[in-house]
């Protein structure tokens, strides 16, 4: 994959979580897959991340802050802000596989709860 690439394949995923298709977004990643929190979660199986990624009742919503990428070492990180039941700063490394799709995530992130709005 090259730099275009990798910017098309955060698009997609970032479109299909805004728009809250967990079947789209989950489709970004490889059918085995090694994503993890250091302190929260761990999934190995693309089905997994279907459930994962369904939005709460209130949507969720991610932006990319930036992306970087290293075609030699097909490897990048996406820095995000996730804003759903709670909010999340934080940067993820991601691995890409020879199909193109995301085969490792690694994130590590802040988190506070989201403020209700009466």
């Amino acid at each position: 994959m090259d730099r275009a690439g990798f910017e098309r394949l955060a698009g997609r995923l970032a479109d299909a979580w805004n728009a809250g298709d967990a079947l789209a977004a989950a489709e970004c990643f490889a059918e085995s897959i090694d994503y993890r929190d250091p302190r929260r979660y761990r999934f190995s199986r693309r089905a997994q991340l279907v459930r994962f990624f369904e939005p709460g009742p209130d949507g969720h919503a991610v932006t990319w802050h930036r992306r970087l990428f290293d075609e030699q070492a097909q490897a990048g990180v996406l820095e995000y802000t996730y804003v759903g039941q709670h909010r999340y700063h934080g940067a993820a490394v991601v691995e890409i596989d020879a199909d193109g799709r995301i085969c490792r995530w690694r994130g590590v992130a802040t988190s506070r709860r989201r403020a209700l709005v009466a």
